[in-house]
């Protein structure tokens, strides 16, 4: 499990919350897919609705869970703009049925036992999208918590290199906001291949 944040780095985020929300506010499209994971999965629902960002839209598709996984869906149903429970065929098969019903400009998707660190998030990944329009991808540093939601580590953060993307996957998937024209560009994940899809589809598209 992990908590994606996206923090300044020169100033405190606290210092920076003023500047957090550009004047110019994309629609950011978050898709959540699920399988059994009602021990976690409020947990990330509260931290996507949460966000202090006026145009979100957030998709979860949820394969026909087991568990509680329905109970929390009824009780959030009217904050998810898009809900979708049938069969899958896996996460991957989940992902692009919600990606397909997606009207944002900026995507993430955000697994069912993670969840954002704080509620600036999402408009600090726009910000920086905003500030730099060369930009087609935004990733931030990746902290691992606990069943109890407790802080255990955080990786360390490695800046961009195609290269060393080859080698490994540095890059948490969690902590990824994306440009609409790389899904354009490179269409739907595959279900090929038994890997992570952020890594298959999109993690040498840029």
């Amino acid at each position: 499990m992990v908590a994606t944040n996206l923090h300044p780095q020169e100033q405190s985020l606290q210092e920076q919350q003023p500047q957090l929300i550009p004047k110019v506010t994309p629609r950011v499209t978050i898709v959540t897919p699920s399988y059994n994971q009602g021990r976690f999965i409020e947990r990330t629902i509260l931290s996507v609705i949460c966000q202090d960002y006026p145009d979100l839209e957030y998709i979860l598709v949820d394969a026909v869970s087991t568990d509680h996984t329905q109970t929390v869906l009824e009780r959030y149903e009217p904050q998810i703009d898009v809900l979708i429970v049938e069969p899958d065929r896996g996460q991957t098969d989940a992902l692009n049925k919600g990606f397909n019903r997606s009207t944002g400009e900026i995507m993430a998707y955000l697994n069912s036992d993670d969840c954002y660190a704080d509620k600036h998030v999402i408009a600090t990944a726009v910000r920086y999208f905003h500030d730099n329009p060369d930009i087609d991808v935004v990733y931030g540093q990746r902290n691992c918590i606990n069943a109890n939601g407790r802080f255990t580590y955080c990786p360390p953060y490695r800046p961009f290199c195609q290269d060393n993307l080859l080698l490994s996957d540095y890059i948490g998937q969690e902590c990824v906001f994306w440009r609409r024209s790389i899904l354009n560009k490179r269409g739907h994940m595959s279900m090929k291949a038994f890997i992570l899809p952020w890594t298959t589809s999109y993690g040498c598209a840029f």
